[in-house]
């Protein structure tokens, strides 16, 4: 739906049958998102729906939907937003306690599927990340709640893990929260762009890398002050082919959410074949 800014309903081009009025510099509240007027954030949409309400109702049901706008595009991403071309209109973000990077790697010209941690973040601590990697990162797979749940697969090329990364003392020790995330990716002319490897940084200054080459390292993201690093969402080519890991994004959760599912660490996680840790010096860890 596009509002009018005024008392009157709107009745410009592409508003929604039904449409409210909107009151001069404002847009209509929804229960559960802030508003932006004069903003939006363009691509990765879910779906349109018919109405603002049907948009707000559609994504309040899905724990992938992040935000929606005034024409009623419901969507996975609510950043970056950049200021519409249109006047008043206006983008609502969900409130909540995921928060989800920009997408890394890959490329604009192939249909994506989604898998995603964002539905198990929202319950369960991240207890460890598996994969394979070769040329290319093959796979992953997240484990929650203890080792007690496990999230959907990312990418699918391989079956056999090559890594472990052991997150279950993010909540414990501070110096082992993960701060930085960022990928490296294979290039425009290899593999789609694709992933070839993750790459994370702690709070007491040690970066860990699962991959192979890294052709083209991308800047590092900060995960925001009181988030803790909760999984990952990625895209492979919808078709079901060239089926590993193409764009990778970093999920995390607001970690007061999580103490009371605190795991205790009996044994340090063992470095697997494709894992190794950098100390802040530059030293691979023993």
């Amino acid at each position: 739906m596009y509002l009018q800014a005024s008392y009157t309903p709107c009745k410009t081009a592409g508003c929604f049958r039904g449409c409210r009025e909107a009151v001069m510099n404002s847009c209509l509240p929804f229960q559960g998102y802030v508003w932006t007027l004069n903003y939006d954030h363009y691509g990765d949409d879910i779906g349109q729906a018919s109405s603002l309400e049907a948009a707000a109702a559609a994504c309040s049901a899905l724990p992938d939907c992040l935000g929606f706008n005034i024409l009623g595009y419901f969507k996975s991403q609510h950043h970056p937003m950049t200021l519409s071309s249109r006047p008043y209109f206006c983008f609502y973000t969900k409130i909540t306690s995921v928060y989800v990077t920009n997408y890394l790697c890959g490329t604009d010209n192939i249909f994506y599927k989604t898998a995603s941690d964002v539905s198990m973040a929202l319950i369960y601590p991240l207890q460890a990340i598996s994969g394979h990697v070769g040329s290319i990162f093959d796979f992953a797979k997240s484990s929650f709640g203890c080792g007690l749940s496990d999230g959907p697969l990312h990418g699918g090329y391989s079956a056999r893990p090559t890594f472990t990364l052991d997150f279950r003392q993010q909540l414990s020790n501070y110096s082992m929260r993960i701060t930085r995330v960022s990928a490296c990716c294979a290039g425009q002319y290899a593999y789609n762009n694709g992933v070839q490897g993750i790459r994370m940084r702690t709070a007491g200054g040690v970066e860990v890398y699962s991959g192979g080459e890294c052709t083209n390292p991308q800047p590092w993201v900060n995960i925001p002050t009181g988030y803790v690093l909760s999984g990952l969402r990625t895209n492979s080519p919808a078709d079901g082919s060239r089926q590993w890991v193409h764009r990778v994004a970093f999920v995390a959760n607001h970690h007061v959410h999580l103490y009371i599912y605190m795991c205790v660490v009996v044994t340090v996680g063992s470095r697997l074949p494709k894992s190794r840790a950098i100390g802040p010096a530059g030293r691979a860890l023993q």
